[in-house]
């Protein structure tokens, strides 16, 4: 009897053991395969004439697919494990929704016409009504106005009186020592994701510019922050004389979830980031 219990466990045990390694190998496989991607864009010359690809797969091309921007219109095509999903698979049925609605419309508007008399006769007080209801109808639009702007001012006052009492709640938040090594430990985490994350081969071109010349440098000066991540074949010209935008963009890369667990691994063990989360989860404004 006792042999017999030991090899029922034994066989749990080898069982849990085989559920275990297979938890493992799919976690290894999810971790550590890379999600592949590659995007082109081309724009000849002004914002509207944009065009576009990009292809992906996972999983050793278990999960494909591409999203395709062209003429102001996206489409994307999914394969998973086989299965094609589109977005013209998806916007059928709403198509044919839309095609019963009008069609069930049609009809209503046929019966509601053939119901209608031609003519119906208006009685001699009705027509004294009628000329009586657009002073009535002036007077509760002029009430309605008034009672709008009453209570607009009476909001725009309350949330002046929040945000004043919310500042010096803030600014207590902001100068904590405690509050700005979590700003900066995150920061540095994520300045270290999106170099794990950066493009292996990027090549650009491009001339941009917006009617506001003061709109063209700050969106340069944004774009100056990513030029470490870009690469040395990537050349962005400024126009700040007219609007326009064209020239061409190509990227290819990979990334793991490993590095997003890597971030979230080095945030979650960080004492002034926990303390500060915890925080704002208090925190009341």
């Amino acid at each position: 009897m006792v042999h017999i219990l030991l090899l029922i466990l034994k066989i749990i045990g080898w069982i849990l053991l085989a559920v275990l390694g297979i938890l493992v190998v799919l976690s290894c496989i999810t971790l550590f395969t890379p999600f592949k991607y590659q995007g082109e864009v081309w724009c000849p010359g002004d914002w509207h004439s944009i065009r576009g690809t990009v292809k992906f797969s996972w999983l050793c091309s278990l999960i494909r697919g591409n999203i395709t921007y062209q003429d102001e219109v996206f489409s994307w095509k999914v394969r998973i494990a086989g299965k094609k999903i589109t977005s013209e698979s998806t916007e059928e049925p709403a198509a044919t929704h839309t095609l019963e609605n009008t069609g069930s419309m049609e009809k209503t508007e046929v019966v509601k016409e053939a119901k209608t008399p031609k003519s119906a006769e208006i009685p001699y007080e009705k027509v004294k009504q009628f000329e009586r209801e657009p002073q009535k109808i002036k007077q509760k639009k002029i009430k309605s106005f008034f009672n709008k702007l009453q209570y607009t001012f009476q909001k725009i006052c309350d949330t002046i009186k929040s945000l004043l009492r919310k500042k010096d709640i803030l600014m207590e938040f902001l100068r904590s020592e405690i509050h700005q090594a979590a700003f900066w430990k995150s920061l540095k985490e994520l300045k270290r994701l999106l170099y794990f994350l950066r493009p292996q081969q990027c090549k650009a071109d491009i001339e941009f510019g917006f009617s506001d010349p003061c709109l063209t440098g700050q969106v340069l000066a944004g774009l100056s922050i990513l030029y470490p991540f870009l690469g040395e074949y990537t050349e962005i010209q400024p126009n700040f004389d007219e609007k326009v935008l064209k020239g061409n963009l190509f990227i290819k890369g990979k990334a793991c979830s490993l590095y997003f667990v890597i971030l979230l691994w080095n945030l979650i063990w960080d004492k002034n980031v926990r303390t500060t989360f915890s925080h704002i989860r208090k925190m009341h404004l």
